[in-house]
C-alpha cells in the first residue's frame, strides 16, 4: 500500500526542479506528437483534413474543460487533508464517479450535435464521424485526467509524467497504424479514443489495487463539487482562451486556415512547455506545505516565476531564428504561401501571448491556495471575452495575424490583472 499521509520526496529546491524536469517530458512528448500529427495529416491528406482534426479535437477539449480540470484541482487541493483524516480513498473515488456522472450528458449532447458541428465548423456534413469520436473523448479525457492526477495529489510527479508520456506514445503509435488502414482525420481521433480507454483500464486496475474498491461518500463528493463548480467557467474560459480562435477561424475563414494557425500556435507555444509541469509540481507542493503550516508560498511562487521567465526568453529567441523554417517544413511551402501570412511575426506574437499566459497561471496558484477560485474565474472570463471580441473584429480584416494579435492582447491583459490581484492579496496576507 502507498502512504497517504505524506507525499513522497522532499520539499527542497533540487527535488522541486527535478519534478519540473520530469514533468516536462510528457509535455514535450505531447508537443512533439502534435507536430508529427501535423506532418502526417497535412502532408498525407492535405491541410484541409488536418484542419478538420483540429476543429474536432478542440471541440472535445472545450467540452472536457467543463468537468475534468475543476475536479482534478479539487483532488489535489483536498487530498492532504483527507489523507490526514484517513478518508483519501473516499475523496478519490467520489471524484472519479463525479467525472463520469458529469461528463455523460456531454457525451450525449456531442453525439446528437455532431451533424450540426461538422456542417458549421468545417462546412462538410460528411465529416460527422470525426465529431462523433470527439464526443466519446469528452468523458474519456475527464476520467483519465482524474485517475492520472492521483499521482499529482500524492506529489509523485515522476509517475504522473511517465504514465502521461506512455499514453501519448501509445496514441501516436496507434495513429500511425490506423493511418495506413484508414487515412483520415477520423482515424487520428479513433487512435486517441483507443489509447485513452486503454489508459483508463490500466489506471483503474492500479487504483483499485492500491486504494481498495470504489466507494461513494456524499461528504467528499459535496466538498469536491462545491470547489470545482466555480472553476468550471474558469476552465471553459481557459480552453476558449487557448483554442476558441481556431474554432472561429474555421467558421470565418475555413478549416485550412485553422490548420495553418494551429501549426503556428503549436510552434509559438513551444517556449512555454514548462507551463503545466511547473503548476503540476508547484500546486501540490504548496498545498502540502500549507497543510503543515510551513508557509513561504510567496517565495516559491516568485522563484518559479523568475526561472520560467528565463526559459521563455531563450525559447522565444530560438523561435525568432528557426520558427519560420519549421512552419514551412511542417505545412509545406504551398500551404504557407496560400495562407498569405507573415509566418515569423505571427509565431513571435503568439509566443509572447502564450508566455504571458504561462506566467499568469503560476501567479494564479496563490489565489487557488487562498480558496479564491471565484476571483480567478472572473479574471479568466474577462480575458476570454476580450479574446473572442477581438477575434471577431480582427479575423475578417487581418486573417491569421488577427487571431495571433487577439490572443497576445488577451493573454497580456490576463497577466497584468493577475499581477495586480496577487500583489493586493499578498499585502492583505491572503
Amino acid at each position: 500500500m502507498i502512504s497517504l499521509s505524506r507525499p513522497r520526496g522532499g520539499s527542497t529546491v533540487v527535488t522541486y526542479l527535478t519534478q519540473i524536469a520530469v514533468g516536462a517530458v510528457p509535455i514535450v512528448t505531447m508537443r512533439g506528437k502534435a507536430l508529427v500529427l501535423a506532418v502526417l495529416l497535412a502532408g498525407t491528406l492535405g491541410i484541409y483534413e488536418y484542419g478538420v482534426w483540429v476543429q474536432a479535437i478542440v471541440t472535445a477539449n472545450l467540452a472536457c474543460a467543463l468537468v475534468g480540470p475543476g475536479l482534478t484541482q479539487a483532488l489535489v487541493r483536498f487530498f492532504p487533508q483527507s489523507a490526514g483524516e484517513g478518508r483519501a480513498p473516499h475523496l478519490f473515488w467520489s471524484i472519479v464517479a463525479l467525472a463520469a456522472i458529469l461528463s455523460a450528458p456531454l457525451l450525449l449532447i456531442g453525439v446528437l450535435a455532431a451533424p450540426l458541428l461538422s456542417s458549421v465548423l468545417v462546412g462538410d456534413p460528411r465529416q460527422v464521424g470525426a465529431f462523433w469520436l470527439a464526443a466519446v473523448l469528452v468523458p474519456a479525457y475527464s476520467i483519465r485526467m482524474v485517475l492520472l492526477h492521483l499521482f499529482t495529489a500524492l506529489d509523485q510527479v515522476n509517475r504522473f509524467s511517465v504514465l502521461t508520456t506512455v499514453g501519448e506514445l501509445l496514441d501516436l503509435a496507434l495513429l500511425i497504424v490506423l493511418m495506413q488502414i484508414w487515412p483520415s482525420a477520423a482515424s487520428a481521433l479513433l487512435a486517441s479514443v483507443i489509447a485513452v480507454l486503454a489508459m483508463i483500464v490500466g489506471l483503474l486496475w492500479w487504483s483499485v489495487k492500491r486504494l481498495g474498491r470504489p466507494t461513494w461518500a456524499w461528504k467528499e463528493a459535496r466538498l469536491a463539487f462545491s470547489y470545482a463548480l466555480p472553476l468550471a467557467p474558469m476552465q471553459i474560459n481557459d480552453s476558449i482562451l487557448a483554442r476558441g480562435d481556431r474554432l472561429l477561424m474555421g467558421i470565418v475563414i475555413g478549416p485550412a486556415a485553422a490548420g495553418i494557425y494551429s501549426i503556428l500556435y503549436s510552434l509559438g507555444s513551444l517556449p512555454s512547455f514548462l507551463n503545466f509541469p511547473v503548476t503540476n509540481a508547484l500546486f501540490p507542493k504548496l498545498t502540502w506545505r500549507q497543510s503543515r503550516g510551513a508557509g513561504t508560498e510567496a517565495r516559491w511562487i516568485w522563484f518559479t516565476m523568475a526561472g520560467a521567465l528565463a526559459v521563455l526568453v531563450v525559447g522565444i529567441a530560438l523561435l525568432a531564428l528557426c520558427g519560420e523554417w519549421l512552419a514551412t517544413l511542417i505545412a509545406g511551402p504551398a500551404a504557407i504561401a496560400e495562407a498569405g501570412v507573415n509566418v515569423r511575426l505571427s509565431i513571435l506574437v503568439i509566443a509572447f501571448g502564450v508566455a504571458c499566459f504561462s506566467l499568469g497561471r503560476i501567479l494564479s496558484v496563490r489565489l487557488f491556495l487562498g480558496m479564491r477560485t471565484g476571483l480567478v474565474a472572473l479574471l479568466w472570463f474577462g480575458a476570454t471575452l476580450a479574446n473572442l471580441v477581438l477575434n471577431l473584429l480582427w479575423l475578417p480584416v487581418f486573417g491569421i495575424m488577427g487571431a495571433a494579435l487577439s490572443t497576445a492582447v488577451a493573454y497580456a491583459a490576463f497577466l497584468v490583472a493577475l499581477v495586480v490581484v496577487s500583489s493586493r492579496a499578498a499585502a492583505r496576507g491572503r
